[in-house]
């Protein structure tokens, strides 16, 4: 009677046992399964965080490089507001527009003018640095940028191509009286990257700064990488506002 106790037993934990594992297995992958899903979870949040933190901070960075450059562009204005009064009351002497313009310009880059509308067409009625002379005929891109400038009440800016040379160009009109533009111009290589220096707060932007308010090659002004993509990107500044 003992025997057959004993083999009763053994053919229940024979029978008994394959179900006890599978469900242990069952179980087991479950648990896996709700691991792995916790796993990922996580890492997707993680994921999001961190680009959302680089979005904020590019936010920020971008927000800081445009206030700089209308910071820049409000000195230029108030420049060309200035120049334009010391040109009103001179006149019809351009000494002191030139000594003026001299004190605030960078010898070898810059020219400053006052161009006039005549019933002849733009003219330049003062200057001071390298550009066009006294009495010199306004045309092309330059006389373009005049008018736009005549038209606006608002500071306009734009490239100027003579030849191979590239001029960034300010136009402000009626600054030195009606039919007039008071106008700056830089020389710049939009060819030629600028490096970001190791203490600049902006030297992890890729940054490319168009005359436009999209990226345009032939309006680009300055970038920092050897070539410009097109997913980049410029910051547009107040005076090209009255840029069309």
């Amino acid at each position: 009677m003992a025997q057959h106790h004993v083999m009763y037993s053994m053919m229940r934990a024979l029978v008994f046992k394959p179900a006890a594992q599978r469900a242990l297995r069952f179980a087991s992958l479950v648990v896996l399964l709700v691991l792995a899903g916790v796993v990922a979870a996580s890492v997707l949040i993680t994921r999001n965080v961190v680009r959302e933190q680089e979005r904020l901070i590019l936010h920020e960075r971008t927000a800081e490089v445009a206030a700089v450059l209308g910071s820049a562009f409000t000195g230029v204005q108030s420049s060309l507001q200035l120049l334009g009064v010391i040109a009103r009351s001179d006149q019809g002497h351009s000494r002191l527009f030139a000594d003026s313009a001299h004190s605030v310009a960078t010898p070898g880059t810059q020219a400053w003018l006052v161009i006039t509308a005549r019933p002849t067409g733009l003219r330049v009625a003062a200057a001071a640095g390298t550009g066009p002379a006294v009495g010199q005929a306004i045309s092309g891109d330059r006389g373009k940028l005049a008018r736009q400038a005549l038209a606006s009440k608002e500071m306009i800016s734009g490239l100027v191509r003579d030849g191979p040379r590239v001029r960034l160009a300010f136009a402000l009109g009626q600054a030195a009286g009606p039919g007039t533009v008071v106008w700056q111009e830089s020389a710049i290589s939009p060819a030629s990257p600028v490096r970001s220096a190791p203490t600049s707060p902006w030297r992890s932007l890729n940054i490319a700064l168009y005359v436009s308010d999209r990226p345009d090659p032939s309006a680009l002004v300055l970038r920092t990488e050897k070539t410009c993509r097109r997913e980049d990107f410029g910051t547009r500044s107040p005076s090209e506002r009255g840029h069309g």
